[in-house]
C-alpha cells in the first residue's frame, strides 16, 4: 500500500490505545484486509488481490497473499512491528450501458442519473464506478421518486446484469412497472379549527388539491399545517391525515383526504433568560431578542432569537430551552457558550500579479461586555502592503444595524504609478433590509497619492494627490450556493459613490458601480458562470477631473485575464495608462472537472472602456479567450 494515503487513512481505524499500528498480530492482519478489499469495492475495483507481509525487528516473518475470492488463514501465533500491504487493484468496473424498460414519467437521462455522478474529464469511469451496493441504492432512489411522482405501487429491478472483466464495463437493463398514479382529489378540513389558523390551513388544503399523493408530500402538508398552529401558539398540536374516499380510473386514481389535528393548549410566554455566560450585559441580549413576555409562544421566533444573538458574534454557540411553568405559560432559557475573545491567523495567499502574500490578522471580541468587535488585519507581498483595522458595534442604538468604523492604508504598484492611501471610515450595515438585500451606508475621510515615474506623461489636471471626503452607499445580494466556488444561483451589488468638497475633501466626483453574477449547470458534467460588470464616473465642480486612484484599471486575472493586471485601462497619448472613466466587464466561462478539487476553465472576457465620460459607453473595445486550470483549496481558488 505504498503511497496511498487514501488507504492509510483506512487502516488508522484500527488504530485503538489498547492496539497501536505498531503491534501487528493475525487478528490486525486479517481486520486490515478486510477493510482495504471494502474500501477497493466501493471504489469499483470488485476483484482486488494482494499480498501481506510482516516484519519483526526489520525481518520479514510472513508473507500472506489474498484475493477477492478468499482470504488466508494466518497463525494464530504472528507475532510483529510493521506491515506492508502490496495492492493490485485489477481492472475498475464501471456502468457502461443503462436501459430502462417501461419508464415515461422520467426521462433516461434523469433515470440513469440516480446510477451516475458528475463526470470528471480525466477520469470519467470513476464517476460512472459499478458497484453493487451502488445499483442497489440507484434502484431505490429512482423507486423513491417515481413514487414522489404519485406512482404509489411502483416497482424497479434489473432485468439483466453484464460484466467485462476485461474491460470492466457493466451493461444494466432495468425494468420499471409504474402503475395508476395517484393523486389529491380535495382535503376536507373541519370547521372546529381554531379561528386563528382556520383561514390558512383552508388554504393549504386548496393548494393540496391536484397534487401527486405520496407519502412525502402528504408529509409535507403535515409539517406545513403544524408549522400554522406553531405560529399562532399552539406548540403541542398534533395532526393526523387519512384516506377518506378514491375514484379509480385505469391509469389514476383520485383520492379524497381527511384532515383532523388535536391543537393542545395555546401557550404564552413567561420570561426569557439567558445563562451560561456572564461577562455579556444582559441589556444587550434581551435588546437583542425578539421575544416578548406575554406574547404567544412562536417556534420560529425561538428560532429567530437564537439566530439574532448568534449573529452578534461572540458566541461559539446558542441554544434555547423551554421550561414549562404551566400547560399555557413557558419560560424559554438560551444557553450561551463564549467564544474565544482573541484570535490570531496567518494569511497566505498567491495571485497572477502580487505573487506571494502573506499576513497576520487578529481578531479581538465581546469588548465591554457590548459584544462590540475589532479585527486588524495586515498583508505585505511584493507588490504591496496594506493594513486595515475594523471596530463593529453591534445592533447600534438598539436597532438592527451594526455600526463599524475603519481606519486602513494602502501601498501598491500599479502599471503606471505607485497607489498609496489612508483614510477612515465610519458607517452602518443591515442585513436582509429588503428582497434579501444586505445594506451599508458610510463616510470615508481619505488622502489619495499616485506617484507616477514620468509626471510628463499626465495632464497637470489629473489629480495625483488628492484629500477625499466620500459618501457610499453599497447594496448587495448573494443567492449563491457557495461564495467561494459557486455551482448554481446568483449574485447582485450595487455601489454608489459620491465625493464633493462640502463634505471634507477637495475633490468632487460621483461614481456608479453594477456588478452581477450568474452560475448554472450545463448538462451533467460543467457549469456555466456569467459574470458582468459596470461602472461609471462623473466627474463635477472646479477641477472636472478624477483622481487616479479612483479610475478604472481593468486587466489582470478578475477581470481581463488576457491582460496583465491594469493594462487593459485606456493610455493617453504619451503612452501611459490614464485608467478609465467607463469600464465594462463581460466575463463568460466553462468548468469541467478534471478531479473533485481540479477544474479546467475556457473563458471569454471582454471589456468596453472610455478614459472619458463623454465618450460613453466606450470607444476602446478588447477581448481575450483562452483555457486554463484552477485548483479549489479550503480557502477558495
Amino acid at each position: 500500500m505504498l503511497g496511498n494515503l487514501k488507504l492509510k487513512r483506512t487502516l488508522s481505524m484500527l488504530e485503538t490505545e489498547d492496539m497501536p499500528l505498531e503491534r501487528i498480530d493475525a487478528v490486525f492482519v486479517e481486520d486490515a484486509i478486510v477493510l482495504l478489499k471494502s474500501a477497493l469495492e466501493r471504489d469499483g475495483f470488485l476483484s482486488p488481490s494482494g499480498e501481506a507481509r510482516v516484519f519483526r525487528n526489520g525481518e520479514q516473518v510472513g508473507a500472506f497473499a489474498w484475493s477477492a475470492d478468499g482470504l488466508p488463514l494466518l497463525p494464530r501465533d504472528l507475532e510483529g512491528d510493521a506491515a506492508v500491504f502490496h495492492i493490485n487493484k485489477g481492472r475498475r468496473s464501471y456502468f457502461g450501458t443503462i436501459a430502462f424498460e417501461g419508464l415515461t414519467a422520467l426521462t433516461p437521462e434523469e433515470a440513469e442519473a440516480f446510477f451516475v455522478g458528475r463526470a470528471l474529464l480525466l477520469d470519467r469511469t470513476s464517476a460512472r464506478r459499478f458497484t453493487p451496493g451502488g445499483l442497489k441504492r440507484g434502484l431505490a432512489s429512482l423507486q423513491e421518486k417515481l413514487k414522489r411522482l404519485g406512482y404509489r405501487d411502483c416497482s424497479v429491478e434489473v432485468l439483466s446484469r453484464s460484466h467485462d472483466p476485461d474491460t470492466g464495463r457493466v451493461d444494466v437493463r432495468i425494468g420499471v412497472r409504474e402503475g395508476r398514479r395517484y393523486g389529491v382529489a380535495r382535503v376536507e378540513v373541519p370547521d372546529s379549527l381554531p379561528e386563528a389558523v382556520r383561514a390558512a390551513v383552508r388554504a393549504e388544503a386548496a393548494a393540496m388539491a391536484g397534487e401527486p399523493w405520496s407519502a412525502f408530500r402528504e408529509e409535507q402538508f403535515s409539517q406545513a399545517v403544524r408549522g400554522l398552529f406553531y405560529e399562532a401558539g399552539y406548540p403541542k398540536a398534533v395532526v393526523a391525515i387519512t384516506e377518506q374516499a378514491r375514484r379509480e380510473a385505469a391509469d389514476r386514481v383520485e383520492v379524497t383526504l381527511g384532515l383532523s389535528v388535536d391543537p393542545g393548549p395555546r401557550v404564552r410566554i413567561g420570561e426569557v433568560r439567558f445563562v451560561g455566560d456572564e461577562s455579556t450585559r444582559r441589556s444587550l441580549l434581551h435588546r437583542t431578542s425578539s421575544l416578548e413576555s406575554g406574547s404567544w409562544y412562536r417556534r420560529s421566533e425561538v428560532e429567530r432569537t437564537r439566530s439574532q444573538i448568534a449573529s452578534l458574534g461572540v458566541f461559539a454557540s446558542v441554544r434555547p430551552r423551554v421550561v414549562e411553568r404551566s400547560e399555557s405559560v413557558w419560560d424559554v432559557e438560551y444557553d450561551l457558550v463564549p467564544s474565544k475573545r482573541l484570535e490570531a491567523s496567518v494569511l497566505a495567499g498567491y495571485g497572477s500579479y502580487e505573487r506571494i502574500r502573506g499576513g497576520l490578522e487578529l481578531y479581538h471580541a465581546n469588548l465591554l461586555g457590548r459584544a462590540h468587535r475589532g479585527r486588524l488585519e495586515a498583508i505585505a507581498s511584493s507588490r504591496s502592503l496594506s493594513g486595515e483595522y475594523n471596530y463593529t458595534v453591534p445592533r447600534v442604538f438598539g436597532t438592527a444595524a451594526d455600526a463599524t468604523g475603519q481606519l486602513y492604508g494602502l501601498r501598491r504598484e500599479e502599471v503606471s504609478f505607485e497607489r498609496r492611501e489612508i483614510g477612515s471610515s465610519l458607517g452602518a450595515r443591515r442585513a436582509n433590509l429588503l428582497w434579501g438585500l444586505d445594506a451599508t451606508f458610510r463616510y470615508k475621510f481619505e488622502r489619495l497619492t499616485a506617484d507616477v515615474s514620468d509626471a510628463d506623461q499626465f495632464s497637470t489636471a489629473t489629480p495625483t494627490n488628492s484629500r477625499v471626503g466620500a459618501l457610499t452607499l453599497e447594496l448587495f445580494r448573494d443567492d449563491r450556493d457557495n461564495p467561494i466556488s459557486p455551482h448554481r444561483g446568483s449574485a447582485y451589488g450595487l455601489t454608489l459613490e459620491t465625493a464633493a468638497r462640502t463634505i471634507g475633501g477637495n475633490v468632487d466626483y460621483q461614481k456608479a458601480e453594477v456588478r452581477a453574477s450568474w452560475h448554472r449547470g450545463v448538462g451533467r458534467d460543467n457549469t456555466l458562470h456569467v459574470g458582468l460588470r459596470h461602472g461609471v464616473i462623473f466627474p463635477f465642480g472646479r477641477d472636472g477631473e478624477v483622481p487616479l486612484g479612483r479610475r478604472f484599471f481593468p486587466g489582470g486575472e478578475n477581470t481581463l485575464r488576457g491582460y496583465s493586471e491594469g493594462k487593459a485601462a485606456p493610455r493617453n497619448e504619451a503612452g501611459a495608462f490614464v485608467g478609465a472613466e467607463v469600464s465594462t466587464i463581460l466575463n463568460v466561462e466553462l468548468d469541467q472537472a478534471l478531479t473533485s478539487s481540479l477544474y479546467v476553465v475556457a473563458f471569454v472576457d471582454a471589456g468596453l472602456t472610455a478614459a472619458d465620460i463623454r465618450d460613453y459607453p466606450g470607444g476602446e473595445f478588447r477581448v481575450s479567450a483562452g483555457v486554463g486550470v484552477r485548483y479549489y483549496t479550503i480557502i477558495g481558488p
